[in-house]
């Protein structure tokens, strides 16, 4: 009875192995059909621990041979080696959820790379011939099919074509250049070191030119660089010198560790950005005041023209208003002209005596 029910959840794990290699990767990641399975499955691992400890204590017993198990045992193995091999030919349904169908743009020519690498890897050398077919006759552009070898021998020849003619290269120094003048400015810290490291990792692949080796040099050299550069760009001086007196290992490391202590220290970034913002408003307020008025000689505010308009000119210019008992005022512009003080004094004088004689004669 144990052998028995052993070999029907062994038909059962085969099945749930089946239909999950059946539906391919990307049905895998979505299909909810896919996690009832796998719960099945797992209620079906836990019946076989429970079947498997019940048949060692049969053998034990002596109640079964143990030649049978044996028996089962290279049935199973026979039927495994029938599915790697299976497993090793060219399936259409995996290669065309694994590659992409090439745009034109730089990431997807990488992407269409790595899954060729990776597939070919599970082929045999029959199902690598066939990949090398299904990439050039379905996978490219019309343009990278003239860059191309029509037929290529091996996956790796294929794939350096691909890098060489397919990826544009990108000039070391200008990457360079780009992250040493590359700055926080007002942006977040997790934008600034997403940024330089790009660039850290463009200027490696560009530096090493496909050369694995001289990758695997220039890596932690570069990196050292980008670390430097990060702290520099920093837009909180007391931040950068912080990050700078760190002794951290990687850029991740150094991007996470700017990340902590700006939280630990909110004040430091608001009293920056608080500095920055009073200076522009005094800056705006100064120049509204220093440069509001127009280039007119004869311009006059708003509050001087209406107290001009609040007095009543008489006597070539004499007045008196309201607010300013027995003072005397220039005239209005059409009277005056260039200024004379004996002339002045004389005409304010003649006012003032015919002033008095007008009160003398009211009286």
């Amino acid at each position: 009875m144990s052998i028995s029910e052993l070999q029907s959840i062994y038909n059962k794990l085969k099945d749930i192995k089946d239909y999950l290699v059946k539906v391919g990767p990307a049905r895998r990641q979505k299909s909810d059909t896919v996690q009832n399975k796998i719960i099945e499955a797992q209620v079906v691992y836990s019946r076989l621990e429970f079947t498997s400890s019940d048949i060692r204590k049969k053998i034990e017993n002596s109640e079964i041979s143990a030649d049978i198990i044996c028996k089962d045992d290279s049935d199973s193995k026979e039927s495994n080696k029938l599915s790697k091999m299976a497993s090793d030919n060219f399936d259409l349904k995996s290669a065309i959820a694994l590659l992409p169908v090439m745009t034109g743009q730089e990431h997807v020519t990488l992407q269409i790379i790595d899954s060729i690498q990776l597939y070919s890897s599970m082929l045999n050398e029959n199902g690598k011939k066939q990949l090398i077919e299904f990439v050039l006759k379905t996978r490219l552009t019309s343009s990278a099919k003239l860059r191309l070898k029509s037929s290529y021998s091996s996956v790796d020849v294929l794939i350096a074509d691909m890098r060489k003619y397919l990826v544009p290269k990108k000039s070391s120094v200008a990457i360079q250049s780009q992250m040493f003048n590359t700055k926080q400015g007002h942006r977040s810290i997790e934008k600034y070191g997403a940024e330089l490291e790009r660039l850290f990792v463009d200027l490696t692949i560009a530096q090493a030119d496909g050369n694995d080796e001289m990758y695997q040099v220039l890596l932690p050299l570069n990196e050292k660089i980008a670390i430097k550069r990060f702290a520099d760009g920093l837009s909180n001086s007391r931040l950068s010198t912080i990050i700078a007196s760190r002794s951290c290992n990687s850029l991740s490391e150094t991007i996470r560790t700017a990340i902590d202590e700006q939280l630990l220290r909110p004040d430091d970034e608001q009293s920056v950005m608080r500095m920055k913002q009073n200076n522009y408003k005094k800056y705006n307020n100064n120049f509204s005041r220093n440069n509001f008025r127009p280039n007119n000689r004869n311009f006059q505010p708003q509050h001087v023209q209406s107290s001009y308009k609040s007095r009543v000119y008489y006597n070539n210019g004499a007045s008196r208003g309201p607010q300013h008992r027995g003072c005397r005022t220039r005239g209005p512009s059409s009277n005056r002209g260039t200024y004379n003080r004996d002339s002045y004094k004389s005409v304010a004088h003649a006012s003032q005596q015919q002033h008095d004689d007008i009160e003398d004669k009211l009286n």
